[in-house]
């Protein structure tokens, strides 16, 4: 899939290949790494931007949504997890897809509840 830079979501459907894993030099153990620094920074960037999101819909309603506030907590421990934690290339890919899953989920539903349940 080709990364669409016009669509502000495409970091969302975007793989990882071995060129986004960073090895660790120094480790105990071979074959620990992260992401690499910029498309972790994207990901915490699109996180910040929902999170802002999140806190002027607080502003607006008078009844608070508990499962966002649970889905938003559950997105941005998935984000800490990810941008810390040395894990293997595949445990890494598995970190992205959980980050994606948990952001598109909380995006989907700051979207119901601000366009459509209205």
């Amino acid at each position: 899939m080709r990364d669409n830079h016009d669509d502000p979501l495409s970091v969302m459907w975007w793989d990882p290949t071995c060129d986004n894993f960073q090895s660790s030099d120094g480790s105990l153990v071979d074959g620990l790494g992260f992401l690499v620094r910029s498309k972790f920074y994207e990901f915490e960037v699109k996180m910040r931007h929902l999170e802002n999101r999140i806190e002027e819909y607080k502003k607006t309603t008078m009844k608070l949504n508990t499962l966002l506030l649970l889905l938003e907590r559950v997105m941005h421990n998935s984000c800490v997890r990810l941008g810390s934690l040395k894990t293997t290339f595949t445990k890494m890919r598995f970190g992205v897809a959980d980050f994606q899953r948990n952001y598109l989920e909380v995006y989907a539903l700051l979207d119901y509840l601000e366009l459509y349940k209205p």
